[in-house]
């Protein structure tokens, strides 16, 4: 019994001392196995303009004992380009040893003393390109992320930079309005007030503060809008429709004729005087069963001085469209 009691007392020694270890190892192996997250903000700039974004980190406490880091960053530099770093304000202030490569977009620091605290790590000296369009962006992703040469383990999450714009709506030149109506225009984006609204033609129409825009005689009109912080949009030249349009005609008369016989059918269109009209587009529909068609003639009608116009024929129907420089007047033919 005593020698029994002799020899197992070494053991439950060591045993207390291998479990008080395991204990005390217990803070250190979590922290070890912690992640730091690192992360690129969001953000949008006017085409051309500089700006500091920030590299922001997770808490960096002095166990994780962090010295050096190493990060790439990949993004389509015909829209933004980062040109350096700036460190005032931000972890790596007091860092004497900080580098960026413009060349592959590498970021690398290394440091005597562990950084710590949470926050802006470091700001990207980040540049719009003057080139870049409204609404551009990239996604800017950090391929390489490495604190310590791989320890503690990084997460890494890119952004999305945009090159800031605004866009009025409706836009294109099929806007529908007739003279003494009213329309309300709109304006999206990254809008600064305050917002200026005007016209190239106040004699066509009037827009006030609101994006509503008044009609006053027909004609052709752009609308444009500015922001705060000079950005710019328009519409398309679009046509205020003179108010008789509503009254416009074409029309074919109806025919008798004999089998086999030729005819040249009129097509007639209603008065057109001040409305402007400097194009056609008509479809005609038939029944290929009965009538045969042979072609289409502008010879001695309104639309002769723009010349032979364009002719498609598909099953049934006879497209015919024509453009010309001046505008059609008063009633009568418009082809054969």
């Amino acid at each position: 019994m005593y020698s029994t009691k002799k020899n197992n007392a070494p053991w439950k020694l060591l045993g207390l001392l291998i479990v008080g270890l395991w204990a005390a190892m217990g803070p250190y192996r979590q922290v070890q196995a912690q992640t730091i997250n690192v992360s690129l903000a969001d953000t949008a700039a006017l085409a051309g303009e500089e700006m500091l974004v920030p590299l922001l980190v997770s808490p960096l406490s002095e166990s994780d004992n962090v010295l050096s880091g190493t990060f790439v960053f990949n993004l389509n530099e015909s829209i933004f380009e980062i040109t350096g770093v700036a460190k005032q304000g931000t972890m790596l202030e007091n860092t004497s040893s900080i580098l960026f490569n413009i060349g592959t977009n590498t970021l690398a620091f290394a440091s005597t003393s562990a950084i710590t605290g949470t926050g802006t790590l470091v700001y990207l000296k980040v540049k719009a390109k003057n080139e870049a369009s409204y609404f551009q962006y990239t996604d800017v992703s950090i391929t390489q992320a490495t604190l310590n040469e791989g320890e503690p383990e990084v997460n890494a999450t890119g952004a999305r930079w945009t090159i800031k714009g605004i866009r009025i709506e409706p836009r294109s030149q099929y806007i529908s309005i007739i003279e003494g109506d009213s329309l309300q225009f709109n304006l999206s984006g990254y809008i600064e007030p305050p917002v200026s609204w005007s016209v190239t033609d106040t004699t066509i129409g009037t827009i006030d503060e609101t994006g509503m825009f008044r009609s006053k005689r027909y004609g052709l009109v752009q609308v444009k809008a500015a922001d705060g912080q000079g950005l710019r949009d328009s519409t398309a030249f679009f046509r205020v429709q003179s108010s008789v349009i509503n009254e416009l005609a074409v029309t074919i008369p109806d025919t008798s004729v004999r089998q086999t016989r030729d005819i040249a059918l009129p097509v007639y269109v209603s008065d057109v005087t001040g409305l402007g009209v400097l194009s056609t587009d008509i479809q005609i529909t038939y029944n290929p069963n009965y009538v045969q068609f042979n072609g289409v003639s502008a010879e001695g009608t309104m639309t002769e001085a723009w010349g032979a116009p364009t002719v498609r024929v598909e099953s049934g129907a006879i497209n015919i469209a024509s453009a010309g420089t001046d505008t059609l007047e008063g009633f009568g033919t418009l082809y054969f």
